[in-house]
């Protein structure tokens, strides 16, 4: 459980760096000299960048339900099992989110959404069922 931990703030980690990135490079060297500055007036995001920064502030939302699960199977000492296959789950739904997200296809985002919530269930369901 402890792996998919740090897997997953290893993938927040990455998602933070890919809209500001897009932001201040697709622009060319203005763009890149703004990035250097207090950004006062940064370049307007493209739609897909957009996603993508939404896509990186639900992934906060969504870690803010997952550590404290996580932790907590790993204290109730059910971290093996079920809420380890939720754990996997969610990382491997998170780390699909953000592709699906910038996609735009209706109903993909959403899709991959609740296949990530299913694996925060299955902990949370580890956790209530611990002796």
């Amino acid at each position: 459980m402890t792996n998919w931990i740090l897997a997953t703030l290893g993938l927040y980690f990455i998602q933070t760096m890919i809209a500001p990135v897009i932001q201040y490079t697709s622009g060319g060297r203005a763009t890149l000299m703004i990035a250097m500055t207090g950004r006062d007036n940064p370049p307007e995001m493209s739609a897909v960048t957009a996603r993508i920064d939404r896509a990186t502030h639900n992934m906060v939302e969504a870690l803010l339900v997952f550590i404290p699960l996580s932790l907590l199977a790993i204290i109730l000492g059910v971290a093996d099992g079920q809420a380890a296959t939720g754990a996997m789950i969610f990382f491997f739904a998170r780390a699909v989110y953000i592709p699906a997200y910038a996609s735009g296809i209706a109903g993909v985002r959403t899709s991959v959404w609740t296949v990530g919530t299913i694996g925060q269930i299955m902990i949370l369901l580890a956790v209530l069922g611990a002796p």
